[in-house]
């Protein structure tokens, strides 16, 4: 199981910092997670929050640049020089309603991101294994088979008024059913593994995924060309059979579910197997959990504390 660094790292940190990467890379975590939003200039840059009370209280989207990095945000490209290929680097947009950068379905900052990647020449992620048949993959630009209200539900969004979810509740299995799906999740096969168990999509993952609650923004970086591998990253309400129908329905490569939607919910390894999908966690806090994830079959967690993680899971 991958073990990859929450924001790089938080444990020893600072998140989103250059020490934080470096410090999870050379500690031999398998990869990290950083946050991008846009500064006021258009750069992208790596934080979590929208508002930081370094920043008086106002939007990093209002700030320039240069101010941002006064204040100990780097830039992205900082970052990228600092990964230097080590590894895996998970790129979450942050692009979520009622905040003061939402711009879907513009999706500025995953349009400047795709400029970025493409300007550096990096190639995408090597996910063997878990690649669509090219029969079943969307079209560049193609709608998924899901409705867009649940994408909407899952990025944070209010439901609308009059909508199936108006009260904030999903249907049986999580999601709507697709054409032809005889009631299961989106895209779903049956294939298994020798054990009767569904058979791992794929253990070995290098380069850049980038991932996000929004799907427009994940949607943009698929049809751009880039090689990039993109995961749907599901609110802790959403649950896996919902996020696997999405996820396989618009070609995403995975889905990185709550911790909350996969412990104790057995079927959710086996969901997203049969769909040909890697399954990532977030937020894993402590060493119990990431052995327990480990034991239930779970591809990758993103941690806070990647080194005492791995630690733990390298135990007899």
């Amino acid at each position: 199981m991958e073990v990859l660094g929450h924001r790089g790292s938080r444990t020893p940190g600072p998140e989103n910092t250059l020490e934080a990467v470096d410090a999870a890379l050379r500690a031999g975590a398998d990869g990290v997670e950083l946050d991008v939003r846009r500064s006021a200039d258009g750069d992208l840059v790596c934080v979590h929050d929208a508002r930081l009370p370094r920043l008086g209280g106002r939007a990093v989207i209002r700030r320039s640049t240069s101010e941002l990095a006064s204040r100990g945000i780097p830039l992205l490209t900082e970052m990228l020089d600092v990964w230097d290929g080590r590894g895996r680097l998970i790129l979450e947009i942050k692009n979520q309603p009622g905040q003061p950068d939402f711009d879907a379905p513009r999706e500025r900052t995953a349009r400047a991101l795709i400029e970025l990647l493409r300007a550096r020449g990096l190639p995408g992620s090597s996910v063997a294994g878990a690649h669509l048949d090219q029969a079943t993959a969307p079209a560049p630009g193609a709608p998924s088979d899901v409705d867009p209200q649940l994408a909407q539900l899952a990025a944070g969004a209010p439901p609308g008024p009059g909508t199936p979810f108006a009260n904030g509740a999903l249907p049986a299995n999580g999601a709507p059913s697709a054409p032809g799906s005889a009631g299961g999740p989106a895209g779903e096969s049956s294939g298994s593994s020798s054990t009767g168990n569904p058979a791992p999509a794929s253990r070995s993952v290098s380069g850049i995924t980038v991932s996000s609650f929004d799907w427009f923004a994940i949607e943009a970086i698929r049809d751009a060309g880039l090689g990039v591998a993109t995961a749907f990253l599901t609110m802790p309400r959403m649950s896996v059979s919902g996020g696997v129908a999405y996820a396989r329905s618009a070609g995403h490569t995975e889905l990185h579910a709550h911790v909350s939607a996969v412990l104790g919910v057995t079927d959710a390894v086996p969901r997203a197997r049969r769909a040909g999908l890697r399954l990532v966690t977030w937020t894993v806090t402590d060493p119990a959990t990431a052995i327990e994830l480990r034991d239930a079959g779970v591809d990758g967690v993103i941690c806070d504390d990647p080194v005492g993680v791995g630690q733990a899971l390298r135990r007899p």
